[in-house]
């Protein structure tokens, strides 16, 4: 995102917030937020892309919100009601093919006539197997649907495949597909928003939301890009809250200046020092390849928690406050506090829908030793955050050295629990343990940078001197 980019958000939010009090506040909050996703998209190789990848999100939702609710004909007219409703966006978007106006979509969109036949035919077969599945099996079909759909787009050679077969539709040349052409903003986070709605509304823990509200909370403009991932009940209830005074737009406004200066002031000039795929076999001496890693390690702080303070700050503006996602995470003393306090709504969101659900099953086969189910849950929690971000062996590895370390960290605790030393109590032992774990987080970016294992290796031995 640009600061560009930013400066318009952010004046959208701020405008949003002044006419809160409006009767179609929350109409135009949903208006603005898909017309946002449309603007927000990058351009790609592949003809109309920028315009699809929404475009599908959005029948995605509705996809996963039919497989919730009932199929009686009076609810499935109003939720084809609700759905043309947030359809009529992305058919502005769509006459822009013929308006041109700047800005609205990278690229030209496709004729309004086969966005409407797309629409219709997508539509009718969610319809047609939805109809057909019995209750029991719509939340199985929703979740396998999410789920072969992040695969393909998480994989790189999946991902290629994906890109080849769409360039082929479009009549474009394979040759030219990559496994980056396919950028589908934001789609990570609103994956786990619907699952985390479905499930919810499967086991009876919320009711289920009208369709709007569904959508606003999946594709809230300000939290669309980076997160941080709310949860729909506590949404719901900002989004309702009174009309809040101007201090909360104060502090919004607050939190942008400090999120875009640790973005776009910290961040991208750490980024000319730190750790990257193009220097990290060209810099032999130990002393600067340590300091390239600790560069990179403060450079993804400040992009992330920038971004973040941003997102939070916008919400603010308009009146919605989503939760924290960094509590100052470099400066913890271990590595469970350190994942208490860093992308904190991914953790929470794992541990509610993996962790604890991992560990209730298992506790039930009293055979298995403790520390044997404490290393299995933290390590599959792990490797699940590493492959959300890329399934690829080099996340595999980075959730596997955060899982392992957890572990670690867990009996280590546990340990000195049952010992009471003085010597852990002083401060010494507070700056080893600080230097310990910002040290051993830091190594552990190395494997989230480098795709290349080879070259991940390399790094790991020049770091000790080995190699060089």
């Amino acid at each position: 995102m640009t600061i560009y980019q930013v400066i318009i958000l952010v004046s959208a939010a701020f405008l949003l917030g002044l006419i809160r009090s409006q009767r179609l506040w929350k109409s135009l909050l949903i208006f603005s937020s898909i017309i946002v996703y449309y603007w927000l998209q990058p351009s790609s190789s592949i003809r109309y892309l920028d315009f699809w990848l929404p475009t599908i999100a959005i029948i995605l939702a509705w996809m996963a919100y039919t497989g919730m609710a009932s199929l009686t004909i009076p609810t499935l007219r109003r939720n084809l009601a609700e759905l043309g409703f947030v359809l009529l966006p992305t058919l502005v978007v769509s006459l822009n093919r013929y308006l041109s106006l700047c800005c609205v979509t990278p690229t030209l969109p496709p004729s309004i006539e086969r966005v409407l036949m797309i629409i219709f035919a997508l539509v009718i077969i969610i319809l047609l197997i939805f109809r057909g599945l019995p209750e029991q099996f719509r939340f199985p079909f929703s979740f396998l649907i999410l789920s072969l759909l992040f695969i393909f787009l998480k994989n790189p050679y999946l991902s290629l495949t994906l890109s080849r077969l769409w360039h082929g539709l479009n009549h474009q040349p394979i040759q030219y597909s990559l496994s980056t052409d396919i950028e589908w903003l934001g789609i990570s986070y609103i994956i786990l928003r619907i699952i985390h709605v479905i499930i919810d509304v499967r086991e009876k823990r919320q009711p289920l939301p009208d369709f709007q509200d569904f959508l606003l909370y999946l594709i809230f403009f300000p939290a669309l890009a980076a997160g941080p991932i709310d949860l729909l009940p506590h949404f719901q209830k900002e989004v309702r809250s009174p009309i809040q005074s101007s201090s909360r737009r104060l502090e919004g406004l607050r939190r942008i200046i400090i999120g875009a200066f640790k973005k776009f002031v910290l961040a991208d000039s750490l980024a000319l020092l730190a750790l990257s795929q193009q220097n990290a076999t060209q810099i032999v001496s130990p002393i600067y390849l340590w300091l390239a890693v600790f560069f990179y390690s403060l450079r993804i702080y400040f992009d992330f928690s920038g971004y973040t303070d941003i997102a939070i700050g916008s919400g603010l503006c308009i009146g919605i406050r989503l939760p924290e996602n960094f509590s100052a995470p470099y400066l913890k003393t271990n590595l469970i506090q350190f994942w208490n306090s860093w992308h904190i709504t991914l953790a929470n969101w794992f541990r509610a829908y993996f962790f604890y659900p991992f560990v209730r099953k298992f506790q039930r086969n009293r055979n298995l030793p403790t520390w044997v189910l404490i290393l299995s849950a933290q390590v599959l929690t792990m490797l699940l955050i590493g492959l959300w971000h890329g399934i690829s062996l080099n996340y595999l590895l980075w959730g596997l050295w955060h899982g392992v370390g957890l572990f670690i960290n867990n009996q280590w605790t546990k340990w000195t629990s049952n010992h009471s030393l003085p010597i852990l109590n002083n401060r010494l032992t507070f700056l080893v343990s600080w230097g310990l774990t910002f040290t051993f987080v830091s190594m552990g970016w190395v494997w989230f940078i480098l795709a290349d294992i080879n070259t991940a290796w390399i790094v790991f031995k020049h770091l000790f001197g080995v190699g060089l």
